[in-house]
């Protein structure tokens, strides 16, 4: 057995078995947080629900592959993807005089789960290169249109 598993010399304490690596996650550069939104005109902020946060790759990849993807959510709900401590209202300071993207979809949501992945990658990934004024992402799911924006 002691071929098999062998101590690696990392400070993390990490085994590798048969050429993988167990124990080792790949940190993302910000903290983020999912929330769902259940559109009521009356009480938005109320309908407002902090699913959970992520800081890893590999917990995105868990979170993602358990979520019902954009294309499933009933007319009226949103879904937001913003940094740790951003809430995803304009009237969060670090939204108040920013501005966003919007990709807008009309009724088909077609392609709208691969965009949105698309969308979430490159916020996560820290890709784009005004990295620091990015917030977060949201796509909205209304019976008239379905929008995805990025939110500066």
């Amino acid at each position: 057995m002691t071929d098999v598993i062998k101590d690696t010399e990392e400070s993390n304490d990490t085994k590798e078995l048969n050429g993988v690596l167990d124990n080792i996650k790949h940190p993302l550069e910000d903290k983020w947080c999912i929330w769902l939104c259940t559109y009521n005109k009356k009480n938005w902020e109320g309908d407002l629900v902090n699913l959970t946060s992520f800081d890893t790759v590999e917990d995105w990849w868990c979170l993602y592959h358990h979520m019902k993807p954009p294309s499933e959510l009933d007319f009226d709900q949103d879904y937001a993807i913003f940094k740790n401590g951003i809430s995803p209202t304009w009237e969060d300071e670090a939204n108040k005089n920013g501005g966003r993207w919007i990709f807008s979809f009309g009724r088909h949501r077609s392609e709208l789960d691969s965009k949105w992945l698309l969308t979430v990658l490159i916020l996560i990934g820290a890709t784009l290169t005004e990295k620091e004024a990015v917030c977060g992402a949201v796509v909205n799911i209304r019976r008239d249109k379905i929008k995805i924006g990025m939110i500066f």
